[in-house]
C-alpha cells in the first residue's frame, strides 16, 4: 500500500488489520453488484480510509469502531430502495447484505481490540511485533514455527 507511516509499528498494525479483515469473500457477489468492487478491494479501501482518516487503531480504538463507521469508511451501501410489492410507484428501503458485512467487520475489530486490551497489548501491530521478538532463534533469525506458536499462545492467553 503506497501510504506514509509515522513508524514501522504503525505500518505493521495496518497490514495486520488488513490481513485480519480478509474474510469477506462470501459477500463478493453483493459487493460487485452494489459497489463494483470485490472483497479484497473493499477491505483495501476500508483500511486505507482508516489510515488516512487517522482513526484510532489502538486496542481501545478498535473496541469503539461501529458498523456505521465501517460502512462509511468502506463506502458500503447498507440499504437500498426497492419497489413496494403492492403499491405501484412507491419505494421502500431495506438493508442490503452489506449491512451484515459491516456488522461482522465491526464485531471482529471490537473483539480483537477487547482481547488485546485485556492482554495489556497496545495494538494488533504491537502484538505481531512482540510475537516476532519472542520467536528469535538467535539474534538474526525468527523461527516461523515459534512465531506461529507465540501468536497462538498469546491469542488464547497463554503468553
Amino acid at each position: 500500500m503506497p501510504l506514509k507511516f509515522d513508524s514501522l509499528l504503525q505500518e505493521v498494525n495496518l497490514l495486520a488489520l488488513f490481513e485480519l479483515l480478509n474474510f469477506c469473500s462470501g459477500y463478493r457477489v453483493e459487493l460487485k453488484r452494489l459497489t463494483g468492487r470485490g472483497a479484497f478491494d473493499t477491505i483495501r479501501v476500508l483500511v486505507i480510509s482508516l489510515h488516512i482518516s487517522q482513526t484510532d487503531l489502538s486496542s481501545a480504538g478498535l473496541e469503539r469502531i461501529t458498523a456505521h463507521d465501517i460502512a462509511e469508511m468502506a463506502q458500503l451501501p447498507v440499504s437500498e430502495d426497492i419497489d413496494h410489492p403492492t403499491l405501484q410507484g412507491v419505494q421502500i428501503g431495506r438493508p442490503t447484505k452489506l449491512a451484515k458485512m459491516a456488522e461482522d467487520i465491526a464485531h471482529v475489530l471490537s473483539s480483537t481490540g477487547q482481547i488485546l486490551r485485556r492482554g495489556g497489548i497496545q495494538s494488533l501491530g504491537a502484538f505481531i511485533v512482540d510475537c516476532a521478538k519472542r520467536s528469535k532463534v538467535d539474534d538474526k533469525r525468527v523461527s516461523a514455527s515459534q512465531f506461529v506458536h507465540r501468536v497462538h499462545s498469546l491469542s488464547v492467553g497463554r503468553g
